[in-house]
């Protein structure tokens, strides 16, 4: 294959690795200390306050940005990938205080945003 036939392989695989690319950001706010979960520690999910019947108390706050090069994050995809962040900060569920959801467009990757307050059961 001639260099300039290589080059132009090589730039078609970055193209294609860049379309299907997607990360999130997970940020974490501890607001009391307890002892680490397993990362795929099961979790209750909830959606407003009302739902939460125990006692519990906020371990750690959780902000997360999905976002996706090609297609539509959602708010699904932005919860899972906070759900790590709150097994390790001890928590037993997760609040879900807001989400929502950027669409692409030409100048920006498609995006899901949640804030999440990780709880934890006080009544164990």
């Amino acid at each position: 294959m001639r260099l300039t036939q290589r080059v132009a392989f090589l730039a078609a695989q970055c193209l294609i690795a860049m379309l299907f690319a997607s990360c999130a950001s997970v940020g974490v706010t501890p607001v009391k200390v307890a002892a680490e979960k397993q990362r795929n520690c099961p979790l209750e999910v909830f959606t407003s306050e009302a739902e939460i019947k125990r006692p519990y108390e906020v371990v750690c706050l959780i902000d997360t940005q999905k976002k996706a090069a090609l297609g539509e994050s959602s708010v699904a995809d932005a919860i899972a990938a906070s759900k790590p962040a709150a097994c390790k900060c001890g928590a037993d569920g997760i609040w879900i205080v807001t989400g929502s959801v950027q669409s692409a467009n030409m100048f920006n990757y498609g995006s899901a945003h949640t804030i999440l307050k990780a709880i934890r059961f006080t009544d164990k």
